[in-house]
């Protein structure tokens, strides 16, 4: 990694065990740092993120600043994730859709961000009301600009754009066949890594046939052969989540649910659960198709078909990420013919498998009754774990502090991974709340 700042390759090898970076990355870091304006397409799980913040890291610490624009909360909530351990101790600013306008601007106020990393429909209303802290944003990159401009962004990323007259734009997408806007006019250097048909090179794609009263049956036993491996298991409506949700449990299987019309907090949470193996899968629709980069993943199940080629590969690309292999498995109805994966239909290995026991989770969720709101910190539960509850420290893993509640992945055989069904009160910062194990 000579060609970067031993700094940088510091921060990698600490944070993300990285030793060399890809061609892709190598290829961006050079283009990138010359300042041409740039569109990277590239499969998901290739490393597109790097690929955009290792260029940063120079420019940002000469003075510049940079404005990532992503279409998702979760997606920018990842980046920045990232660009927090790339770039501390550089001032950022991170400003999403469902939380509070009011105390983002008030943060806004107090500091002078080299980076700012947001949804264009949030980053607009701080432009429109602080237009002053905007004035100079050299380099705009907007990740899945696709995605973006599909949606609905695309008009305010355009007056954005006009707003902040950048130097340098950076586009990066996981598809090939995207039109820009006619008011896109730069001339774009285009970086294409590999062909978007080797995609699938490190993920087993399979089919099973099922019958329509035996088709949750036949999940379960997906998952079995699967060897209960972390998942996602896609759906084309919300509706049929809970169902799955509900059998799921009834076969003692942790699993969450992940939707575009769930609060923000609860899919923030759900999020938190699968990363830190609190839960054996996430149920979801397309949202966690993009964007989402879960470690540990192996396997994706498509409950119901993808409806496009696209989606599929969005939807499959969630595992098989960076140096790991994954597997992906569709259900099709007798008779109808599979329509994108490759592969082999395993319907008969995999009905007739027989399941074993189901494997407990690594790390439990407990669920704490207070968050920022009544001005709880990370610091204050783990005081109150070690000290009120006697949990050794070892046992303790992520802390999540949201707006109104707080969750701790602890280990699943700790004491209090199963002896807190029912609420057990505790005071942190001289408040009274309770601690109860959160329910999967």
């Amino acid at each position: 990694m000579s060609l970067l700042p031993s700094e940088l390759e510091k921060k990698l090898y600490h944070y993300f065990h990285i030793t060399h970076i890809t061609s892709l990355q190598e290829k961006s870091y050079q283009i990138l740092s010359s300042g041409q304006n740039c569109i990277i397409h590239s499969p998901t799980g290739s490393g597109k993120t790097l690929a955009f913040l290792l260029p940063l890291y120079k420019m940002l610490t000469c003075g510049k600043r940079a404005l990532i624009i992503a279409p998702s909360r979760e997606l920018v909530l990842q980046i920045s994730k990232i660009g927090k351990d790339l770039f501390q101790p550089l001032e950022m600013f991170v400003c999403y859709g469902g939380t509070s306008v009011n105390s983002e601007s008030i943060k806004l106020q107090n500091i002078e961000p080299s980076i700012i990393f947001a949804t264009p429909g949030r980053f607009y209303d701080h432009l429109h009301n602080h237009p002053e802290k905007f004035k100079q944003i050299d380099i705009l990159i907007i990740d899945e600009f696709d995605k973006c401009f599909s949606i609905g962004f695309e008009e305010q990323i355009h007056q954005i754009y006009t707003s902040i007259h950048p130097k340098q734009i950076i586009l990066t997408s996981a598809t090939t066949n995207t039109n820009l806007p006619t008011w896109l006019s730069p001339k774009f250097t285009y970086i294409s890594e590999s062909p978007f048909s080797d995609m699938t090179e490190k993920i087993e794609s399979n089919y099973v046939y099922y019958n329509t009263n035996a088709k949750l049956d036949l999940l379960y036993k997906i998952l079995a052969y699967y060897t209960f491996a972390k998942s996602i298991i896609f759906v084309n409506h919300h509706n049929t989540i809970e169902n799955i949700s509900r059998f799921l449990k009834k076969r003692g299987i942790k699993a969450v649910s992940y939707f575009g019309d769930m609060p923000q907090e609860q899919r923030e949470r759900a999020i938190f659960e699968i990363q830190n193996d609190c839960c054996h899968t996430i149920i979801a629709t397309d949202l966690a198709a993009r964007g989402l980069d879960i470690q540990g993943l192996k396997l994706i199940i498509e409950y119901d078909p993808s409806l496009t080629e696209t989606i599929y590969k969005h939807r499959i690309g969630r595992t098989g990420r960076w140096t790991q292999n994954g597997y992906a498995i569709s259900m099709f109805p007798i008779g109808q013919k599979p329509l994108y994966p490759s592969g082999n239909d395993l319907s008969s290995s995999i009905t007739n498998f027989a399941a074993e026991k189901i494997p407990d989770t690594t790390n439990t969720t407990l669920y704490i009754g207070k968050g920022k709101k009544h001005n709880i910190r990370k610091v204050d539960i783990l005081g109150v774990l070690c000290k009120q509850l006697q949990i050794r420290s070892d046992q303790i893993g992520p802390i999540a502090v949201f707006n109104n509640f707080s969750i701790v992945a602890i280990k699943s055989n700790c004491e209090y991974a199963f002896n807190t069904s029912s609420k057990i009160p505790i005071k942190i910062k001289k408040t009274k709340t309770y601690i109860q194990r959160a329910s999967s």
